[in-house]
C-alpha cells in the first residue's frame, strides 16, 4: 500500500491565459495542505501494523477520489472533467469482481458481541480488501460462559485454512486464556507447551498441568489447537468435574481466551480472489461450536493515496496503540531495550477516568512484558512497571495512575521494552487506553 504514496505534483495548464496568479497560489496552498496531512499520516502509521490502523485510513473509496477533484475544480474553474467510461480511467473506478459471491452481511471484520468468535484482517473497504503482500492476523476467541455449570477440562478449535493461502507462511503468534500468555517462538507452525495452574477455586490447594498441543497438517490446511488439563498424579484428566483449566467466566477474565497466527495470500492468486476462513469451537464433550466467517478480498489499491488521505484529520483520542505481540526469544544482552516507540498523549483528559496499559484496545486486560515497561518523557523516566522479580514474569494489570497522566497530556511519550536479567524477551499485544470513572 504504501507505495502509492507519492509527492505529485499539480499540473495546472492555462492554454489562453485568463486565470489569474491568485488561483495558482490556491493551487501550491492546497497542494501543501494536503502533502502536509500525506505526512501526519504517514508518520502515525508507519510502525503500525496494518491490522491496528484506525478505521478512518482502510475505508478508502472512490467518492474521496472525486471529493478531491471537485476541490481542484472549485479553484480552478473548469480544470477538467473525468469520463469514468473512458478506456484510461475506467479500470481505476471499476471495483474488482470477487471470484465467488461475498455477503457483507455476514463478513464484517470486528470483534462481536458473541464470545466465541474469529477476527480477521479489516482490509480496505466494504469487501475487506487485501494485498497478496499482506501479513493477514487472524485471532480466535472463545470463552466459557459465565451462566456453564462447570469450567471447561479440554478445548478444541479447528480452522481449515482457505486454499488460497499460503500454508507455508503459517505462524502461530500467541495463546492466551484467563492471566496466562504464551508468546510463540518465531516462524512456529506446530508448537507443545506444558502449563502448571492452580485450581481456581479458593478452598481447593492443587496444582493441574494444562497441555497445549498446536499442529498444522500441510497436505489438508487443517490447524488444531488442543487444551487438556491433566491431573500431575495420573497424567490424565481430572476426576473432579469441577477441576478444568477454563472456569465459567467472571469480571476477571478468568474464562477467556484466544489464539492468534498470521498467514500471507498465495503469491499467484490473481485480483477477485475471495478469502474466507472460519473455526470450530469444543468444550470437552459439547458440541462445536461455528464461528462467524471471515472474509477478504485480494486486489490492489488502484486509487492514489494522497488523494484520499487529503480528506483526513489524524485521530487523538484513546486508545493508543503501543505494540504488537512480541514472541518470547533470548536477549540480546542484558539490559536490551528490545522494543520502542512513541505516542502523543491527548491534550485533554477525560474527568475522572482511569488510564491502562491493555492487551486489548477496548477493554482492561492483563499485558507482559519480559521484563520491564517503561514510559520516558523527553529521555527522563516517568513510569515503570516490572513483570519479574527472579523468576518468570508474570502477566498484570497495570494502571498508569492519573497524576501521571496530567503531566503527559499534550505531550509526546517514548515507551520502551527493556530486558532486566539478560535471558529471554518478549511482550504482549499492547494499548493504552482509557476507561471512564
Amino acid at each position: 500500500m504504501y507505495t502509492y504514496i507519492a509527492n505529485s505534483p499539480v499540473n495546472y495548464v492555462d492554454p489562453g491565459g485568463l486565470q489569474r496568479s491568485l488561483v495558482i497560489e490556491e493551487v501550491k496552498e492546497y497542494g501543501r495542505s494536503w502533502w502536509k496531512n500525506v505526512k501526519e499520516w504517514w508518520r502515525l502509521v508507519k510502525d503500525v501494523p496494518y491490522e491496528a490502523w484506525p478505521d478512518a485510513y482502510r475505508n478508502y473509496n472512490r467518492d474521496f477520489v472525486f471529493d478531491a477533484i471537485e476541490k481542484l475544480c472549485s479553484i480552478v474553474p473548469g480544470c477538467f472533467a473525468i469520463n469514468t467510461e473512458d478506456p484510461h480511467w475506467k479500470p481505476y473506478f471499476e471495483p474488482v469482481p470477487p471470484k465467488k459471491p461475498i455477503d457483507n452481511a455476514d463478513t464484517e471484520n470486528i470483534r462481536p458481541d458473541d464470545p466465541n468468535e474469529k477476527v480477521g484482517p479489516a482490509g480496505v473497504g466494504e469487501q475487506h480488501m487485501v494485498s497478496v503482500d499482506d501479513e493477514l492476523q487472524y485471532v480466535i476467541y472463545f470463552e466459557n460462559k459465565p451462566e456453564a455449570g462447570a469450567p471447561a477440562q479440554e478445548v478444541f478449535i479447528t480452522d481449515y485454512l482457505d486454499p488460497d493461502l499460503d500454508w507455508s507462511t503459517f505462524h502461530l503468534t500467541e495463546i492466551a486464556w484467563g492471566d496466562h500468555i504464551i508468546s510463540i517462538p518465531e516462524s512456529r507452525a506446530d508448537f507443545y507447551t506444558r502449563q502448571t495452574v492452580e485450581d481456581y477455586r479458593e478452598e481447593v490447594s492443587k496444582s493441574w498441568w494444562v497441555d497445549i498441543q498446536v499442529a498444522l497438517n500441510y497436505e489438508t490446511g487443517r490447524v488444531r489447537w488442543v487444551f487438556r488439563t491433566l491431573d500431575p498424579q495420573t497424567e490424565d484428566l481430572p476426576l473432579d468435574p469441577l477441576a478444568g483449566f477454563l472456569p465459567p467466566n467472571d469480571e476477571t477474565g478468568r474464562g477467556e481466551g484466544h489464539v492468534s497466527f498470521t498467514i500471507r495470500p498465495r503469491a499467484d492468486s490473481p485480483d477477485g480472489t475471495v478469502l474466507t476462513n472460519k473455526a470450530s469451537i469444543i468444550f470437552d464433550t459439547n458440541d462445536p461450536i461455528i464461528t462467524n466467517e471471515v472474509t477478504n478480498l485480494i486486489g490492489q489499491l488502484k486509487l492514489y493515496l494522497p488523494l484520499i488521505l487529503r480528506s483526513y484529520t489524524p485521530p487523538t483520542g484513546f486508545p493508543l496503540y503501543i505494540g504488537n505481540a512480541i514472541p518470547s526469544h533470548a536477549a540480546a544482552y542484558r539490559g536490551e531495550v528490545f522494543y520502542t516507540t512513541s505516542v502523543r498523549i491527548p491534550n485533554e483528559l477525560p474527568p475522572g477516568s482511569h488510564f491502562y496499559f491493555s492487551s486489548q484496545r477496548d477493554a482492561v486486560a492483563k499485558v507482559l512484558v519480559d521484563d520491564e515497561l517503561v514510559v520516558l518523557l523527553s529521555g527522563a523516566k516517568v513510569f515503570a512497571h516490572g513483570f519479574s522479580t527472579s523468576g518468570p514474569p508474570t502477566s498484570a494489570i497495570v494502571e498508569v495512575p492519573r497524576t501521571t497522566m496530567e503531566q503527559l497530556a499534550g505531550r509526546t511519550i517514548t515507551i520502551e521494552y527493556r530486558d532486566v536479567y539478560g535471558a529471554a524477551v518478549g511482550a504482549s499485544t499492547m494499548w493504552l487506553i482509557e476507561v471512564p470513572g
